[in-house]
């Protein structure tokens, strides 16, 4: 995936395997600072129903790609326990990995392009 970056105070984020996103700070907003985004992938290395992750970064915002055990991209429900923990919820047991970038700017909102 090719990414356009639309602001000069963005920041990239290449991820294994190809994907890329870029985080920015909304150009309507009062917010100076550049984004800072945190890369972190977590293996999931027994076949379970739900991979619980505790991240411990201190916020709910951030997205997340998940992918099985041969790396194959999929989607699941992701649910924010608390600002230091989520919880996937799969429709069948699986192991494999998760890639996620978290968001822990000051900006009110991050817009993932």
């Amino acid at each position: 995936m090719k990414v356009k970056i639309q602001n000069p105070k963005a920041t990239l984020v290449t991820i294994p395997g190809g994907n890329s996103i870029t985080a920015s700070v909304p150009s309507n907003s009062s917010n100076s600072a550049s984004p800072q985004v945190i890369y972190k992938r977590y293996a999931i290395r027994n076949r379970s129903l739900v991979w619980t992750i505790k991240h411990n970064q201190n916020t709910d915002r951030f997205i997340a790609f998940l992918r099985d055990e041969s790396g194959n991209q999929f989607n699941a429900l992701i649910k924010t326990l608390d600002n230091k923990t989520m919880q996937i919820v799969l429709t069948q047991a699986a192991k494999g990995f998760v890639d996620v970038i978290f968001d822990i700017s000051n900006a009110p909102v991050i817009d993932i392009v």
